[in-house]
């Protein structure tokens, strides 16, 4: 299966079936299941429900009509997480005339998700934000939210939970 990725399980429908044989010597020979055409993995990075035809020796026949199998195939990522030290904490929302001051400037994210999305992902595709919409002078211990590009990751934590924000009229703010 692709990199980062494993296999979870393989199954068939119908599980079994009859088979048949007008030499006793070819049927007694069998080893008691039927093999069905080769599946290729290769590359293969979601669950898969694919049709297979059974690879009957010669000389053996399946009882009825059924000639093929559906192969069920689960494919699982392999999860991790990723430590972010020392993301900036960046402010939206502030109202213009205010300034604010962020404490502490940076925070610890820590991700996780498939391994394969973990390993391509950048630095710039993370932000951390305190929207300061509709906040005047005053200090708040808000929670910063992350954000990110590649979806099918999770937040497992921000470390510290929450930022000490200052907002004061004029200036410019920090950072």
């Amino acid at each position: 299966v692709a990199a980062g990725y494993r296999l979870t399980n393989i199954s068939c429908f119908p599980p079994a079936v009859t088979v048949f044989s007008s030499n006793p010597q070819i049927f007694s020979d069998l080893p008691g299941y039927i093999e069905t055409q080769p599946l290729d993995l290769n590359g293969v990075n979601d669950d898969l429900d694919i049709s297979l035809g059974l690879n009957l020796p010669e000389g053996v026949s399946v009882v009825g009509e059924q000639t093929e199998v559906l192969v069920r195939v689960g494919i699982a990522a392999i999860e991790s997480s990723l430590m972010l030290p020392n993301v900036t904490v960046e402010i939206t929302g502030l109202s213009p005339g205010f300034r604010a001051v962020i404490s502490p400037e940076t925070v610890m994210v820590i991700l996780s998700g498939p391994v394969a999305l973990l390993d391509r992902l950048e630095i710039t595709d993370v932000r951390v934000v305190v929207d300061l919409t509709d906040l005047g002078v005053g200090t708040y211990q808000l929670e910063p939210e992350v954000e990110y590009l590649l979806t099918d990751l999770a937040v497992e934590s921000i470390l510290p939970e929450s930022v000490e924000i200052t907002i004061m009229r004029g200036g410019t703010s920090s950072p």
